[in-house]
């Protein structure tokens, strides 16, 4: 079992009053303390593993190049391509290695965090108050402030007021989701992505006409798509004509019903321009096929008017969650293990043979599981790069987003699953055994606590870490006092 890794100051400290203690966190193997039980007449040695209380990604988004990450705490950390500042630090420098997102002196200062969604080169957060902040390119409008200037730091999105729940950020367009059921979307607008009022470049998010609330959005580059309440499909965009129609795509101004047959989706898992789209279904299978819809042409007009709309299915699978690069797939399977098919050529399938090592044009046509990946909750894919999130908190990635920041990632390295290491400092102040104080306690090499159990009354204790921000972390029951 892979976990994350904490970069650990040089020098460390291994002895630290109660009244201070530096601790830059790097989790263990385990979550376990090294004992669970002892006297009630304390003085027992026990150690908490950084593992056992440090703020676990649950959260991950990559966007062509660069890749947004969540803490459970709600800190936002990105790394990769930094062009356009959409790595939200201030700069555009790219980096290798996460770092926390620059919210200082912006309006996402002191803001929790739910959600994070990366577009090409710009990235979204939505915090639990219902405001939505964004930051990096802003060609199209993409970052919702009024403007198409670049932001190397986060502004707010301006949605009026409006209560979000989700935000689902496309290539070049945005789409988020109210909590009565409404939908907005800003950034690049043509061709109905976002809706029939939207302009080329859609600086403020606008409303878009639903038939009916929403409870799901997700985006593509031409396509926008939502879930009913029933979790029927709706679509509008840049549209697949049917098979037999006079036209290849159809421009779809309004969200259009797809597929009436098709309902008890519980989450759209991804929107390809026309193939290569994948739906959930509330059952836990995973169908991928193709959107289309169908129009009726106007005598004399020259137009058409959209009838209807298909989901053509090609595969239904046991899966849970899929990915798309360039020109691979992953997906990840009820196990925790991860498959990919296609075809790459800087390492984004997670894994070489002699055959692809020859040549990496060479295809891997049925779902192949990636050796070595286990435990996976969750799978996202940039153009070239891969990433994945275990059960446990853990980021590995693979591939090589661009040689901006990946220049290393030669030969067979960049075809391996590598774990992810986040920058975390916490300052740990006091250590609780139910009420009562542990007194002095040290930091090992590897950013656990030890420290010696106080006297304490017969039964379970939870353990209780104090940071010096105020936070705390318990585990609840953890040690057990026995006589």
């Amino acid at each position: 079992m892979t976990r994350v890794r904490y970069w650990v100051l040089a020098g460390l400290i291994a002895l630290v009053c109660a009244a201070m203690a530096v601790l830059l966190l790097r989790p263990g193997t385990s979550t376990d303390l090294s004992r669970t039980q002892g006297s009630t007449s304390g003085g027992d040695k026990v150690t908490i593993p950084a593992a056992a209380f440090d703020p676990h990604i649950i959260e991950i988004s990559a966007g062509a190049d660069h890749t947004l990450a969540l803490g459970d705490d709600g800190r936002v950390f990105a790394w990769g391509n930094n062009t356009d500042g959409q790595l939200g630090d201030g700069t555009t420098i790219p980096r290798s290695q996460p770092i926390r997102v620059d919210t200082s002196g912006t309006p996402m200062d002191g803001a929790h965090i739910t959600q994070v969604s990366a577009g090409d080169y710009y990235s979204l957060a939505l915090a639990e108050d219902g405001r939505v902040f964004s930051w990096g390119g802003n060609g199209f409008g993409t970052l919702g402030d009024g403007t198409q200037h670049d932001r190397p730091q986060p502004v707010e999105v301006r949605t009026g007021g409006a209560d979000i729940t989700q935000i689902a950020a496309g290539p070049e367009h945005a789409l988020a989701l109210s909590r009565d059921g409404k939908l907005y979307g800003w950034g690049k607008g043509f061709e109905g992505r976002l809706g029939p009022a939207a302009d080329f470049a859609t600086t403020d998010p606008v409303s878009i006409p639903a038939p009916a609330p929403m409870t799901h959005v997700a985006a593509s580059g031409n396509l926008s798509t939502a879930l009913g309440g029933n979790g029927e499909l709706y679509a509008w965009g840049v549209v697949l004509a049917d098979r037999d129609s006079d036209y290849h795509i159809l421009p779809v101004p309004e969200p259009t019903r797809i597929a009436p047959d098709l309902a008890g989706l519980a989450r759209i898992i991804r929107v390809g321009d026309g193939y290569g789209t994948a739906l959930l279904t509330d059952e836990g299978t995973l169908l991928e096929g193709t959107i289309r819809v169908s129009a009726e042409l106007e005598d004399g007009e020259g137009g058409h008017t959209i009838t209807g709309g298909s989901f053509d299915v090609d595969h239904s699978r046991e899966f849970l969650d899929l990915a798309a690069g360039d020109q691979y797939t992953l997906r990840l399977a009820p196990s925790g293990h991860v498959s990919a098919s296609g075809t790459d050529n800087l390492g984004g399938l997670g894994f070489a043979t002699e055959e692809r090592v020859r040549d990496p044009r060479t295809g891997i046509d049925e779902p192949t599981v990636i050796p070595d990946l286990e435990n996976i909750a969750a799978i996202d894919a940039g153009v070239n790069h891969s990433v994945a999130l275990t059960r446990t908190g853990s980021v590995l990635t693979w591939g090589v987003p661009t040689t901006y920041y990946r220049a290393e990632a030669t030969g067979d390295k960049k075809h391996r699953p590598e774990v992810v290491e986040f920058p975390g400092e916490k300052t740990v102040t006091e250590v609780f055994f139910g009420e009562a104080s542990a007194g002095e306690f040290s930091i090992d090499r590897r950013g656990g606590i030890t420290a010696r159990t106080p006297a304490h009354e017969r039964g379970e204790a939870d353990v209780r870490i104090v940071f010096e921000d105020g936070s705390q972390t318990v585990l609840a029951g953890a040690f057990t006092y026995t006589d």
